[in-house]
């Protein structure tokens, strides 16, 4: 199963394709809902996705992949996860 997900500031055509378009607020609930699909392969469109956003002070602060799981970008330079 493949599961696209856009930024914020992704292209309108990347944003228009996404099964998820992140807000810049929510980005780790959306990343996290991807990442608990067993086998999924994540496809991360071009733009900024803040890895801090959607974190509650007494939430988990970390983002853990079911099993078989795999992340694609847009590219070097293109894709960016920002803290």
């Amino acid at each position: 199963m493949t599961i696209v997900i856009a930024a914020r500031n992704s292209p309108e055509h990347d944003r228009d394709r996404a099964d998820f378009v992140c807000d810049g607020r929510t980005d780790v609930a959306v990343l996290a809902q991807a990442l608990a699909v067993p086998g999924a392969e994540i496809e991360l469109s071009a733009g900024d996705f803040d890895v801090n956003a959607g974190f509650t002070s007494a939430g988990n602060r970390y983002l853990r992949p079911s099993e078989n799981v795999t992340v694609r970008g847009a590219g070097p330079g293109l894709t960016r996860l920002v803290a």
